[in-house]
């Protein structure tokens, strides 16, 4: 079941990961750390597919489970734990290369 995770979760954060280096390089560009970079609705143009075929893998990842409700509960606890992660990771992200403060 491990190694059936792979997939999902690196193609979820690898594309979070990318795209976090792309902000970050186009708010280098700019010259400005505070302006430039990914614009929100552009980043979720991009991620979105991603996050979606994460999702399938996931979901391919949970046909080894027999009962209806455990693949449920498996989905919806990595679901959990990937928002947990962005939140993280995305906060980390603004904070420490000064972005934004708390």
């Amino acid at each position: 079941m491990k190694a059936r995770l792979l997939k999902p979760w690196g193609v979820f954060t690898g594309s979070f990961l990318l795209l976090m280096i792309l902000d970050y390089w186009l708010r280098i560009y700019d010259g400005n750390i505070k302006t430039g970079g990914l614009s929100e609705p552009l980043l979720w143009l991009l991620w979105a597919p991603c996050c979606l075929l994460s999702l399938y893998f996931l979901y391919q990842s949970s046909l080894g489970i027999n009962t209806g409700l455990g693949k449920v509960l498996f989905v919806l606890f990595n679901i959990a734990l990937a928002c947990l992660g962005v939140l993280a990771l995305g906060l980390g992200y603004t904070v420490v290369t000064g972005i934004d403060a708390l």
